[in-house]
């Protein structure tokens, strides 16, 4: 990095002191680690089961250090213990923290880039925004990130990369983003139904779920996100979370809350996550039947790969076996 002197740099690449370079394995994990180079952002770090997790934030804004720092840590707390894994010995959290409304966040490997504002850390839903979007991109470490479709698990940065499971990848990412706020202790009980209120009411009144199948959709994101004819489209952000919350309950109650979907994902990180291979398009559901001991094809046919309204009793519809 060419700098002034009293510039710093935030990243999650390695620096050689010896030679002054940052270093990283190979080209994948290089485009997929971003730099902050400033004069003054502000670092904040603290250590979990071996690794050490740290916070910089770009922009202007007060708040309580300690709280801060501790709420993140309590959803780095629940996702590791959840995972029984930390893939990495350093991972860091990039706030760009701006004056005007804004929003967004992008995972990488071991890092994540998130931009909001206006920033206001008094103000309960900027705050409430500021740790879900945290939650929701942490959760990426595994998800997406080493838990990865094969169409995209080595991406050919030239062309689209095709692949029917970007409900899991967003979608389940956004369940256990919500979910790990509250296992935190950060969303109240009540808080949190709300908010499943909320989604299941934009289901019902968003006539795109009956039209394309969520598979469907995660495989043309590349062609239809800038043109989808009207009253056809959705988020599989929305539909991967829903479903999300359905296979994890079912999950439990058929096998009397002895497996989870908590199971299926640590499952997946030591079969295919840790052996370096990417999740062929059917192999979700593989999992799923192969934990759970149980048959969800049906429940596939219907939800995934079908427009199947989801009934208000889902116990009716006989999905598993």
């Amino acid at each position: 990095i060419d700098k002034p002197a009293d510039w710093r740099v935030a990243t999650a690449m390695e620096f050689d002191e010896a030679d002054g370079l940052f270093k990283i394995g190979n080209y994948h994990d290089f485009a997929d680690s971003p730099f902050l180079v400033s004069p003054s952002f502000k670092l904040l770090s603290f250590d979990y089961k071996g690794a050490t997790y740290e916070l910089a934030f770009q922009g202007e804004a007060d708040f309580d250090e300690e709280k801060v720092l501790g709420d993140v840590k309590k959803i780095v707390v629940d996702q590791v213990d959840m995972m029984q894994d930390t893939p990495f010995e350093r991972y860091l959290f990039m706030y760009h923290l701006l004056p005007y409304r804004f929003g967004h966040g992008v995972e990488h490997k071991n890092s994540t880039s998130i931009v909001s504002g206006p920033a206001d850390f008094d103000d309960d839903r900027f705050y409430r925004g500021f740790l879900g979007v945290t939650s929701h991109e942490f959760f990426h470490v595994w998800n997406v990130e080493r838990i990865r479709p094969e169409g995209i698990f080595h991406p050919d940065y030239s062309t689209e990369n095709y692949t029917t499971l970007l409900w899991v990848s967003e979608g389940m990412t956004s369940y256990y983003g919500g979910l790990s706020m509250m296992r935190a202790g950060l969303t109240r009980k009540n808080s949190y139904l709300s908010g499943w209120a909320r989604t299941i009411r934009s289901y019902k009144n968003t006539p795109g779920y009956g039209v394309n199948s969520v598979s469907d959709i995660s495989w043309e994101i590349w062609s239809k996100s800038f043109g989808a004819p009207p009253n056809t489209s959705y988020s599989f952000y929305s539909m991967g979370n829903m479903l999300g919350m359905l296979l994890d309950l079912e999950i439990r109650h058929l096998t009397e809350n002895k497996k989870s979907l908590d199971d299926v994902f640590r499952y997946l990180n030591k079969e295919y996550a840790q052996k370096n291979r990417g999740v062929p398009d059917g192999d979700f559901l593989k999992a799923i039947n192969r934990v759970s001991g149980k048959n969800f094809d049906t429940f596939f046919a219907k939800y995934v790969d079908g427009t199947e309204p989801i009934e208000g009793n889902l116990r009716r519809s006989a999905y598993a076996e």
